[in-house]
């Protein structure tokens, strides 16, 4: 999946206003809410080299500073660090682009250290993640099956080995 594909699935999954209206919340919470689903375009940088990676590219040229995805919060402007490119904190560990396409976490006490790997490159990530917003979507159909749902997306992600990652996201179902 490429970067405006997967950003029109983070689109087409903010609650509406009427949704959110009828859990109880007010006006400044749904606004709260729904922002956490908002980006917007960044001017072009024509600068960008032609061998970065989708998530790399989603930061260059939009700010997703503002979405929330579980864990997961996305930087205004990615860092060149010594692993690779930081996109995003994991809580307040590292979401990086490692030099070879993947996508891991490194903790943020030891930036040498992963904690997580979660993606055999961006778009798998990108897809996994999708994935991740279908099942929180429907998390009725998938409560008690946390263990299915992060095979599921590690699976997407590119094997087992990302199986990890994903548990700790849909974590919230148990």
């Amino acid at each position: 999946m490429n970067a405006e594909d997967f950003l029109k699935v983070i689109q087409s999954a903010m609650p509406d206003y009427e949704e959110l209206k009828e859990y109880g919340l007010e006006d400044r919470e749904i606004i709260d809410i729904q922002s956490t689903f908002k980006f917007t375009r960044k001017i072009q940088d024509t600068n960008l080299k032609k061998s970065v990676s989708e998530l790399e590219r989603m930061i260059s040229e939009y700010d997703c500073s503002k979405i929330e995805l579980g864990l997961i919060r996305f930087i205004k402007d990615s860092k060149q660090l010594k692993n690779g490119v930081m996109c995003a904190y994991s809580e307040a560990d590292l979401l990086i682009v490692n030099d070879d396409g993947s996508v891991s976490i490194y903790d943020h006490a030891e930036p040498n250290r992963i904690t997580q790997n979660c993606a055999v490159d961006s778009s798998c990530f990108f897809d996994a993640l999708a994935e991740f917003i279908d099942i929180r979507k429907h998390k009725l159909d998938w409560r008690g099956r946390i263990d299915e749902a992060a095979e599921r997306c590690g699976g997407i992600a590119g094997g087992s080995q990302y199986e990890k990652f994903y548990f700790s996201l849909l974590s919230f179902f148990e």
